[in-house]
């Protein structure tokens, strides 16, 4: 039962693919995210049934009070509003038809298992921000206990590394691709990971004044420093260097 109820929510979300292709930009289809956490808190039907469920939906978001999901909702407004009002209403009756309850008690799977999909879509847009899952076990194995540990994450991505850092003394993480720190954030609040992820950039605000037990992290190779990066760090070619 559960193995059907997973393929049926697996092929509803797919369906949201097939209404926005050619409505809006692919590199946008990350807002499909963005939905999928609602629904799973019972958002979306408040919407629904509105006269006008796309100024609803902006209303939502734009009155939100959490600081954290506030600045996750800014990033994906720009989407919403760029969407047609019929369009959305379709969306939306999609996702409705998704039981919240067993949204959220699955909402890490099929989260991930969407995200999955979106990088499939993209290619290396997406891939080089995303850690393969047999890269992050292998680090954890290799790390081991985390236990009371200051862990610093730069260059972070969607937060593939810190989900299991549950146990550190503290984390501290930087993504400097702002849709990307977006997804990151909304796959932390998902998994209740309460850790310090900023909007930076890794290199030219490392964090010299704090002290960390652990530096773990994944770097873009290959990605050359910039020409500011060069005057700074003359030394250093590309990003593994530094």
């Amino acid at each position: 039962m559960l193995k059907d109820n997973m393929k049926e929510i697996k092929n509803k979300i797919w369906d949201l693919y097939g209404l926005l292709r050619g409505e809006i930009n692919s590199d946008d289809y990350s807002v499909i995210l963005l939905l999928i956490y609602l629904q799973s808190n019972n958002i979306l039907v408040k919407t629904l049934n509105d006269e006008n469920p796309k100024e609803s939906l902006i209303k939502i978001l734009e009155c939100e009070k959490d600081s954290k999901l506030s600045k996750v909702y800014e990033v994906f407004l720009p989407i919403i509003k760029s969407i047609d009002t019929e369009l959305i209403r379709h969306l939306l009756e999609k996702l409705t038809s998704i039981d919240p309850d067993f949204l959220q008690k699955n909402i890490n799977e099929i989260f991930d298992n969407t995200l999955d999909r979106i990088v499939l879509s993209q290619g290396r847009k997406y891939g080089e921000f995303i850690q393969p899952k047999q890269i992050s076990k292998f680090i954890s194995s290799f790390i081991g206990s985390t236990k009371d540990k200051r862990i610093f994450n730069p260059f972070s991505g969607v937060a593939s590394s810190i989900l299991d850092f549950s146990d550190a003394k503290s984390v501290y993480a930087q993504e400097i691709n702002l849709k990307i720190w977006a997804i990151g954030q909304l796959r932390l609040i998902i998994n209740e990971c309460d850790i310090e992820y900023t909007m930076d950039d890794s290199i030219m605000n490392w964090p010299n004044n704090m002290k960390f037990d652990l530096i773990v992290s994944n770097p873009p190779f290959g990605l050359k420093l910039n020409d500011q990066n060069r005057k700074l760090f003359p030394e250093y070619r590309n990003v593994e260097e530094f």
